[in-house]
């Protein structure tokens, strides 16, 4: 049931936030300063369906001074040798900690990169445990980055078509047509969600269709013209789950894989469709 991957990266001992100010004269505290601690798994431990065996090493990133975000994305390089715990589709196991109670999280790795997402339809403010991913053996260090603010990734090349000036191309998981699939898409879907069951609180069990988001398009997302770009497994229900979708894609393409290796992956073996083209016709919404 135990999978592992080999980490190839230095170890780095050191660990720093991107977002941290350096403190000054004055002495202002760092804001999102991130620690990393450690402990030691003592008996097999069972954690979503995955065996973390003993002896693992239990690596928490913590944040200090937060000053409140409803996306998240760390990147952390861990030791050369470093066997890094993994569920069955590969990614690392993740626990979440007390910062990220209301968030939804996803994690990818590669040649000892692992970046773990996270999204939320509300703010946190939270100091404390963010998460915890598990090393089963040969753990030496960590370095830590937030790359929250950072625009790596996915350039979407969102346009109208050349040859209708009624068609538009965009590509799946791009909700705010910024040209980036990122954490901040995600918490968009999530948002949408959200205002759809407020919309409708006397009928909890209604679902959000496609089409019952085309309706309030303007309302629900304002950047693009139809819903089917936030539908990211292609189900015609918009939910949880094309969130998680968004934040799949992004980890994995944050740790270097390719958008094409990624989307041939994910849209194959998990539904995820994020990143494919596809064409809106303005009357046909």
């Amino acid at each position: 049931m135990k999978k592992l991957i080999s980490a190839f990266i230095a170890s780095v001992l050191s660990v720093s936030a991107l977002s941290a100010v350096s403190a000054t004269a004055v002495k202002i505290p760092e804001t999102n300063k991130y620690t990393v601690s450690t402990s030691n798994i003592e008996n097999d431990t069972v954690v979503d369906e995955t065996i973390i065996p003993a002896g693992s090493v239990a690596v928490t990133v913590n944040i200090n001074n937060n000053y409140g975000f409803s996306v998240s994305a760390t990147k952390l390089n861990i030791g050369e040798f470093a066997d890094v715990v993994v569920d069955e589709e590969g990614c690392p196991v993740v626990t979440k900690g007390d910062v990220l109670d209301d968030f939804i999280t996803a994690s990818a790795v590669k040649d000892g990169t692992i970046v773990v997402s996270s999204a939320s339809d509300k703010k946190t403010n939270k100091d404390g445990e963010m998460f915890t991913i598990y090393v089963a053996e040969n753990y030496s260090g960590v370095s830590v980055k937030d790359i929250t603010n950072e625009s790596v990734l996915i350039k979407t090349d969102t346009e109208a078509n050349p040859n209708a000036a009624t068609a538009y191309r965009y590509k799946i998981g791009n909700v705010n047509n910024d040209q980036y699939i990122n954490a901040v898409d995600a918490t968009t879907v999530l948002r949408a969600t959200s205002m759809f069951k407020d919309k409708n609180p006397d009928d909890p069990d209604k679902i959000f269709t496609v089409s019952l988001a085309n309706e309030y398009i303007d309302e629900y997302f304002p950047n693009i013209l139809s819903a089917r770009v936030a539908d990211t497994n292609k189900n015609g229900i918009i939910n949880k789950a094309d969130a998680n979708n968004i934040l799949k894609f992004y980890s994995y393409v944050s740790t270097g894989h390719t958008i094409e290796e990624t989307y041939k992956e994910l849209s194959v073996e998990e539904d995820n469709y994020c990143s494919e083209v596809i064409i809106v016709v303005v009357e046909d919404i």
